[in-house]
């Protein structure tokens, strides 16, 4: 029985050693860069038929924090208004009134 155990914990060592995973999101993104900020589900085959696999989790996590590709997956490429001080405070409809006072 610990035969059998040892021999299918060899295997599952050998299948890691032989796949190479990318767990961290800085490496990922050097590839994505690298390879001209193509799509990231294509940068994934890629690396799949190289035999490198990437997590779902760090493809979602670089295909959101690429500025570059937000500006040009973007609809609106003019940058948003700044808000004023009142309006970033305020929480609802209504809570800053205008009015002029005279004297």
């Amino acid at each position: 029985m610990r035969l059998v155990q040892k021999q299918l914990r060899v295997r599952e060592i050998k299948k890691r050693e032989e796949k190479k995973m990318i767990d961290e999101k800085e490496e990922l993104e050097a590839w994505h860069t690298r390879f001209l900020h193509c799509d990231i589900n294509r940068l994934a085959a890629i690396l799949r038929e190289k035999g490198v696999g990437v997590s779902k989790q760090r493809r979602g996590q670089v295909w959101e924090d690429c500025e570059v590709c937000e500006m040009r997956n973007a609809v609106n490429r003019c940058p948003r208004p700044v808000t004023d001080r009142r309006e970033r405070e305020t929480k609802s409809y209504g809570e800053v009134i205008y009015g002029n006072i005279g004297f």
